[in-house]
């Protein structure tokens, strides 16, 4: 029956063609343009593949099925159709009698065709099946083809990809059939689509485009597709289980410089052998230039469906080449009645993503030079993004990126787990931009979301590079009443941020400012430095910032910070924490300067979890740190105590750290800084030295040098962003007011310029240090030591250390009149070691009157302090004619072994080698209710080490008070040491001339160590009030 049928199938076949040939030219010419030659109907010979396997890799790909093989061969037409096609126009156009043969003619030929053998007729019932190709090739004829069947697919992508460059392709199936890629057919699977020289530039039409066709495949559709081919809707791919690349296309491409195209595709994924389904993203690398919107519409019910790669990886495109354009139009959910239709209903991309040879984004691996992406669609991104390669970065939509431009028009969330190797962010891993740009971020969402390892990471950006020398500005938005950035740190990093991880720019012009963010975080894993909105700005020579990296300026307005601590940042060696900033690296010329403005709110939790820490910033090295509008550290609560922590800064080392406004927010014209400080919190202001430097607008200001005065102190250079102290060195230097004064311990402490600590110094004029924050000409941690001549010239330098100022966190102000209050941490000073007017000095002071006060605390575990109103410190020093009438105050509250050796002396602290004083006089009150074990109080010297060498010329204590509280309670400190001229001394003295007048000496039973002539003597005296004169 089969046999008589295909007899009678061929005798038509034959009879049509013959006819055919007796149609008119034009006839025949419009019957081949129109013509599709269906696949399986007609064709003959089977092409042979070349058996090339195509590998892809992430973001290369190469489809070598399509190059030319010279073993392929193509498929050849029928005869009588090739005969056809090749008669000369002048055969067509025969005069009718002949070209219109007998009708017995044809029939003599058909009934030669019936007449052929059984041998020649035999056909198997496979073959007969008008939808099977697997032993017949397919062919494109006029260019267009149809494919029915999955051994259609199969062969026409064996084809070399010129066969098909340009084709209109039909994709069509039966209601019984259906597709499956992930076949082999005749020891041949799929290829894909298009080659690098031959890119598919046609077109694909889906004959079932409302519902789509769905194409389980386990490689790209498209080896390379072009941008001027057109992609009808309804192509439905489906990642059947493990797809090796992307589901779309390995490369796009755009040979023809084609304008921007739109692909509408549906996604779906299924198991294969219950293996879960996984594919490389939808697209592999979009070319340098192309330009694609699309829109997905994501059909996938498996919900263990993972992106996974091995080289450059994200959801929509792996890698985006200079200049390549990508918007996301759409991004629906084909599951759901909340489909994400309208662009403003957000739609969930929950997928993890994961890499092991490349950078990996939640929507794109990388964006190279300029390319842009462009996000309609609001979505919920959940996933988790992770890349275990070397040196690479993940993040939260872009993993690393050059210069991109990133538009997103509707909201777009980010939660989930984000971890590199290199750099971790919330929004891109590693970013580069070399011009200034306003990145507005107020439509993404970074809540919920985990930071794990990568050495640098941050809540929006691991690493951000500035490389403009040209000023320009990169201004990054957020909206704080609605967007809070809510972000974990887990596993170790070097540094991380709430906003930025590292940050570096190759100018100091160039300006990076961050306005409101909002931003809550905590910290479970191990990190060097951690700041709330940037972890660590870097000079030169940082891991993965600018080679040529510089000195950065970095403006912060308006932040909102909650920070929590729960375990150790780092187990060996130190770590950093600063509200706004973790550290402020070593960088030329100046150093980094970081500007904060606006309401600043720092909140939260350090639990004594890094080694050194402040409010503001963690740490530095140089630099500036400049402090303006209001700063709210009420609901920070500081655990750490040590001696590199404070209030607004932690350890700095020759930074410049200064407030426009007293504290209190009073001023006007710029200058009313208002600071609310942190409840009950023994710091310092500054941990390591000094004092937060206030300007008042009158008594010392800040101009940009075209204004400059008298009480100029520092100029500030709007374009260049550099900070210059307004003064004039000299020789000797010398003081006509209080800006020179606070100038020259600017400088000196800075510790820039060469000679200074050797330089002679001359005062013209009184000086009053009140409200200004300078007290001391050098750092009071005893790193520097001055040896030159400090003549006062008799006048008189009022001093301030430790001064309250600001607000209590009930908004009450700061008071400590006397120094009696008990409140901890209104200004007193915690930890510095040596404190004094020149806190370590081995020179010359003479002809000088210190005046004012120093408040001090001491706090348990903390550091030993050795304190003078004149110095703390000394290795032998000469002073002549230095009266000394200021209230030294000292108090702890607590007593206990955790306390360190206190050394307070009128003049100074501690003392070894040789020192005298010639003509000095004592006026001033010494108050400690210290409660440690080891404790010295003297009028002059507080305690002589061992080898030093101590004479007294015409020297005097006059109207002086020493008072030690803590002996009225029960005498918790057994060992302390109480003496009128020298508490303890274990060298020499010699006394040419001492003159007591009323000393008045409080406790209730205590060591007087009075020195009589060369031996010191030790009385037993009552606390009354003692006027003698020993000569």
């Amino acid at each position: 029956m089969v046999r008589q049928k295909l007899k009678k199938i061929c005798a038509g076949v034959l009879v049509a063609s013959m006819l055919l040939q007796m149609l008119p030219a034009q006839v025949q010419a419009e019957e081949k343009v129109n013509t599709t030659v269906m696949a399986s109907e007609g064709q003959q010979a089977a092409q042979t593949p070349n058996g090339s396997e195509t590998q892809y890799n992430g973001t290369t790909s190469e489809n070598e099925s399509g190059k030319n093989n010279s073993n392929e061969t193509s498929t050849e037409q029928p005869d009588d159709t090739s005969e056809s096609n090749s008669k000369s126009e002048a055969e067509e156009n025969q005069p009718e009698n002949e070209s219109n043969k007998s009708d017995s003619n044809i029939e003599e030929s058909a009934q030669e065709n019936t007449e052929q053998t059984d041998a020649e007729q035999e056909t198997t019932a496979d073959e007969a099946n008008p939808t099977d190709a697997t032993e017949n090739g397919i062919q494109v004829i006029d260019n267009k083809v149809t494919l029915t069947s999955t051994a259609d697919f199969i062969n026409l992508s064996n084809q070399p990809a010129e066969n098909y460059e340009t084709a209109e392709i039909t994709i069509t199936r039966g209601t019984t059939n259906s597709f499956d890629l992930t076949e082999t057919v005749n020891g041949k699977t799929f290829q894909g689509f298009g080659s690098a020289e031959h890119p598919f530039k046609g077109t694909i039409v889906i004959t079932s485009s409302g519902s789509g066709i769905d194409i389980p495949i386990n490689r790209p559709f498209f080896g390379y597709l072009d941008q001027s081919a057109t992609i009808n809707a309804g192509l439905y791919l489906k990642a059947k289980g493990a797809v090796n690349g992307p589901l779309l296309a390995a490369n796009y491409v755009n040979k023809n410089s084609a304008g921007a195209k739109t692909i509408s595709l549906m996604i779906g994924a299924e198991k294969e052998d219950n293996n879960l389904p996984s594919f490389g993203g939808i697209i592999g690398t979009m070319g340098g230039g192309t330009s694609l919107s699309l829109s997905v519409v994501n059909k996938i019910t498996e919900a263990d469906t993972t992106i996974t790669g091995i080289g450059n990886l994200g959801f929509f495109c792996n890698t985006m080449e200079a200049g390549a354009n990508l918007t996301i139009a759409s991004y629906t959910d084909g599951n759901s009645t909340n489909d994400g239709s309208t662009g403003n209903t957000p739609v969930t991309i929950g997928y993890n993503i994961s890499t092991t040879g490349g950078h990996a984004g939640g929507l794109v691996g990388e964006m190279k030079d300029k390319a842009t992406l462009t996000v309609n669609q609001e979505l919920d991104l959940t996933g988790n993004v992770t890349t275990t390669a070397t040196e690479s970065a993940a993040g939260g939509l872009i993993g690393a990126a050059t210069n991109p431009t990133i538009t997103l028009n509707n909201p777009v969330t980010r939660t989930g787990t984000i971890e590199g190797t290199s750099e971790s962010g919330g929004f891109i891993g590693k970013v580069v931009y070399n011009t200034g740009l306003e990145l507005d971020l107020s439509n993404i969402s970074i809540s919920g979301i985990t930071i794990s390892n990568g050495n640098h990471a941050g809540g929006y950006f691991g690493v951000l590079n500035f490389d403009s020398a040209s000023g320009d500005t990169i201004t990054i938005k957020t909206n704080s009443q609605t967007n809070q950035t809510n972000l974990t740190h887990t596993g170790t990093s070097w540094q991380f941020g709430g906003v930025i991880g590292q940050y570096s720019a190759n100018s100091l012009s160039s300006t990076l400012k961050l306005e409101s963010p909002k931003v809550t975080i905590s910290s479970n894993g191990a990190v060097t430095a951690l700041g709330g909105i940037i972890g660590f700005v870097a000079g030169s020579g940082a891991h993965h910032g600018l080679s040529k990296a510089t000195s950065s300026y970095v403006e912060i307005s308006g932040a909102s910070v909650t920070a929590d601590l729960t375990t150790d940042l780092k187990k060996n060696g130190d770590s950093y924490f600063g509200g706004l900033v973790g550290e402020l690296g070593q960088a030329e010329g100046q150093g980094h300067f970081l500007s904060v403005s606006g309401t600043t709110k720092v909140s939260g939790n350090d639990n004594g979890k890094a080694s050194k820490l402040g409010g503001i910033l963690g740490t530095s090295t140089k630099g500036v740190l400049r402090i303006s509008g209001t700063t709210d550290l009420s609901d920070l609560k500081i655990a750490k105590t040590g001696a590199e922590c404070g209030q607004i800064a932690g350890s700095i080392d020759g930074t410049i750290v200064y407030a426009l406004g007293s504290g209190n927010g009073t001023g006007g014209n710029g200058y009313d800084w208002k600071y609310i400080r942190p409840a009950a919190v023994p710091v310092s202001d500054i941990g390591s030295y000094g004092e937060v430097i206030r300007l008042d607008g009158s008594k010392l200001k800040e101009t940009d040098g075209s204004s400059a005065d008298s009480n100029t102190l520092f100029t500030k250079d709007p374009s260049s962003h550099q900070l210059s102290v307004k003064y004039t060195l000299g020789e000797p230097l010398a003081i006509n007011n209080t800006r020179d004064l606070a100038a020259v311990a600017v400088l000196l402490q800075q510790g820039n310029t060469e000679g200074l600590l050797s330089k002679s110094i001359t005062v013209n004029c009184d000086v009053d240090l009140t409200g200004t924050g300078i007290y001391s000409l050098l750092r009071d941690n005893g790193s520097q030591m001055y040896t030159g001549t400090f003549n006062g010239n008799n006048h008189t330098i009022t001093l301030a250390a430790g001064e309250a100022y600001g607000y209590l966190s009930d908004s009450t102000l700061a008071a400590n009149e006397n120094g009696t209050s008990v409140t901890v941490g209104i200004g007193q000073i915690y930890n510095h070691s040596t404190i004094g007017f020149i806190p370590y000095c081995n020179g010359k002071v003479q002809n000088l009157i210190l005046n004012g006060s120093i408040y001090f605390h001491n706090v348990s575990n903390g550091v030993n302090v050795r304190c003078g109103a004149v110095a703390g410190y000394t290795d032998g020093a000469t002073f002549t004619d230095v009266t000394v009438n200021t209230n030294i105050v000292y108090r702890d509250g607590a007593g206990g072994a955790g306390l360190k050796v206190m050394s307070i002396g009128g003049f100074l602290g501690r003392a070894k080698g040789t020192t005298t004083f010639t003509g000095c006089s004592m006026q001033g009150t010494i108050s400690s209710s210290s409660g440690c074990y080891d404790f010295a109080i003297g009028g002059y010297v507080a305690a002589g080490e061992e080898g030093a060498n101590i004479t007294f010329s015409n020297c005097g204590i006059s109207n002086a008070t020493i008072k030690h509280e803590k002996f009225k309670d029960n005498s918790n400190a057994p060992n302390a040491l109480f003496g009128g001229l020298i508490g303890c001394m274990t060298g020499n003295v010699t006394i040419n001339g001492l003159t007591i007048n009323h000393l008045q000496m409080e406790a209730t039973l205590l060591k007087l160590r009075v020195v009589c002539w060369d031996t010191i003597g030790e009385r037993t005296v009552r606390p009354t009030a003692c006027q003698s004169t020993i000569l």
